[in-house]
């Protein structure tokens, strides 16, 4: 096997789930024992082994957030503490986005219809995630 095909595992703590370490390992069993030397060493009390594809599956399904309605007090309180980025109409929706992300590509997007607001947890970079019109009118 060439090093380039070498599969990335990832070391996720349970204790802490954002807690990671990438172990690059010939075989899932290089990367457990990569891992029982961390709770060994007192780092993680436990572990779970995955690619890296599914940790970031796995982190899209915890941190996505369906749509909610909000107070017209928070959607200004949020518009006006940083400065949004993104502000007008995306996917045909009056809305912003908060420029202080939760983690990685993931950020508060914030819409405003017919004297109403919403917010939802959403990916910034993937557009597919984003509060659409569809969402607004199936919330009311």
């Amino acid at each position: 096997m060439k090093t380039s095909d070498k599969i990335e595992w990832v070391i996720c703590s349970n204790n802490y789930p954002n807690n990671i370490y990438s172990a690059p390992s010939d075989t899932k069993q290089q990367a457990i024992y990569k891992a029982d030397q961390f709770v060994a060493k007192g780092t993680f009390t436990s572990y779970e082994i995955m690619t890296f594809d599914e940790f970031f599956k796995r982190k899209a399904e915890r941190l996505l957030t369906p749509i909610a309605e909000t107070t017209e007090e928070n959607y200004y309180d949020h518009l006006e503490c940083l400065p949004p980025m993104n502000w007008g109409i995306n996917k045909g929706v009056n809305s912003f986005f908060m420029s202080e992300f939760t983690d990685g590509n993931y950020t508060q997007q914030y819409a405003k219809k017919n004297d109403k607001y919403y917010s939802k947890t959403v990916n910034y970079f993937d557009k597919e995630t984003w509060i659409t019109n569809e969402e607004i009118n199936a919330c009311t």
